[in-house]
């Protein structure tokens, strides 16, 4: 067995004791400083964990500062892009505001002077003879006109309209309306700018050039040929930030109900490209944005007034034709009737010269040559100026009756007239007395049997006759000294 390790009864071989204190000493040293030996490894040991974990932890905040600085930074350029695209939206937006409020603002000047023209032209057509349409022409264009009168004093001038938008937002106190006369446009957005005038006076359409319109399908004044475009509807355009998004659509106006003819874009758009101001100092401080939303430009407006406008043009071309083609008509019945009246004159000029000459022969004896005919009758030959006065007579009775006279006697030769009066004896005179041997007397058929004075014929002869230079003679009437013949009557002769 070994031996005990303390074994002091065993000490002789080790020595004197005194030679065995300082190993029993370092023994019992190392005995008692062994806990703080391990006490200052453990000190240590923990000192070296501690200052790990507050170098291992001030990484971990270093790194969570850094991280929140990155999202911060992050989130600040994000707030700055969506600003920055807020801005270009809106200045995009104020933009594409005033190009319309400018278009709606053009269309309705363009339509309220079509509408002042085609007022103009109706009164032009209606100053003429009325009396020379119809009726219903007539008051179908004095309806439009006021339906016309009544729609121009509903839609406000485009200036108007703009002008109370802009009081109104000034009153209540609109972002951007200022009453300085200065506008405030967001950051970023281009400062405001005058635009040139977006519409020139338009002269009155004269009716000619108004109906071509019209049926032309254009109902405004035709603009030159370097301006003259297609007539859209003002399109939605798309916006794009300058951080490389994707557009943006910026709807300009509610869709209309149907697409106008309304002028040309081009010049309009030009002249209206600007954030806010459109017309004037009126509008200056007013953005664009508010003008649209606010001035009462409606495009239908316009177009209901345009439309009208071109009815009365219509109606007042429709007025006008009726009258021009009764004026025509008139003229020419008056030519006519000139030209008639003149050949009138000249016949009646050469039965004059015929008459004259036939006087010239004995009473019986005239030629053939120096008298006329009739044409309602073949066989009447009379001295040529009463064969007119006859066929005057005649054309009033058929105009009266709707009869033909009917003539039994007219010239007489000197034999026919001997032999007529050895037929009747006193009824007839004697050859070479008889006015019917100067081709100047008449016998009727229908005017009465002899002494009979109430036959229809000799009572409308009593009373137009005369009117074409004919007459009974005196002694032939009731109470003369007779033969009482009421068929018997004479031209350009005395009792």
């Amino acid at each position: 067995m070994p031996a005990p390790r303390h074994a002091w009864h065993r000490a002789a071989h080790r020595g004197p004791w005194w030679t065995a204190v300082p190993g029993t000493l370092g023994s019992f040293l190392s005995v008692l400083l062994r806990p703080a030996a391990a006490l200052v490894a453990a000190s240590a040991l923990m000192a070296g964990s501690v200052t790990q974990l507050t170098i291992h932890q001030a990484a971990l905040d270093a790194a969570a500062v850094a991280t929140r600085a990155a999202e911060e930074a992050q989130r600040q350029a994000a707030v700055a892009a969506a600003e920055r695209r807020r801005v270009a939206q809106a200045a995009d937006t104020e933009r594409l505001s005033g190009q319309a409020t400018a278009y709606l603002a053009h269309h309705r000047r363009v339509a309220r002077q079509t509408a002042l023209s085609a007022v103009a032209t109706a009164d032009g057509v209606t100053a003429g003879p009325l009396e020379l349409a119809p009726a219903d022409q007539v008051a179908s264009l004095d309806a439009a006109v006021a339906e016309l009168a009544q729609l121009l004093d509903q839609t406000p001038d485009a200036d108007v309209a703009l002008t109370a938008a802009a009081n109104a937002a000034r009153a209540t106190g609109t972002p951007g309306a200022t009453d300085s006369g200065t506008t405030e446009p967001s950051a970023g957005a281009p400062a405001a700018v005058e635009p040139a005038a977006v519409a020139e006076p338009l002269p009155v359409v004269p009716l000619a050039d108004a109906v071509r319109l019209i049926s032309s399908g254009r109902h405004a004044p035709a603009s030159p040929p370097d301006q003259q475009t297609t007539d859209p509807v003002v399109p939605p355009t798309e916006s794009r930030s300058d951080t490389g998004d994707a557009p943006t659509v910026l709807p300009l106006a509610p869709h209309p109900r149907r697409a106008p003819s309304g002028p040309p874009l081009g010049p309009v758009l030009a002249a209206a490209d600007t954030p806010t101001a459109l017309s004037g100092p009126a509008t200056a401080a007013v953005p664009a944005t508010t003008l649209l939303a606010n001035a009462d430009l409606s495009l239908q407006d316009s177009q209901a007034l345009t439309e009208l406008a071109g009815r009365v043009v219509e109606l007042s071309a429709q007025v006008q034709a009726s009258i021009d083609e009764a004026l025509a008509a008139r003229k020419a019945a008056e030519l006519a009737r000139a030209q008639e009246a003149a050949a009138a004159a000249a016949r009646a000029a050469r039965n004059a010269d015929r008459a004259a000459a036939a006087d010239t022969f004995p009473n019986g004896g005239i030629p053939p040559a120096y008298l006329c005919g009739v044409d309602f009758q073949r066989g009447v030959q009379l001295r040529c100026d009463a064969a007119a006065a006859l066929e005057a007579l005649n054309r009033d009775y058929r105009r009266d009756t709707g009869r033909t006279l009917q003539v039994a006697s007219s010239y007489r030769t000197a034999e026919q007239q001997a032999a007529l009066h050895e037929e009747k004896g006193g009824l007839a005179a004697t050859a070479g007395t008889s006015n019917h041997g100067r081709g100047q007397a008449i016998d009727l058929a229908g005017a009465g049997s002899l002494g009979q004075y109430d036959a229809p014929l000799y009572l409308w002869l009593r009373a137009h006759a005369g009117d074409e230079g004919w007459r009974h003679p005196s002694y032939m009437e009731p109470g003369g000294a007779g033969p009482y013949e009421p068929w018997h009557w004479e031209y350009g002769t005395r009792d």
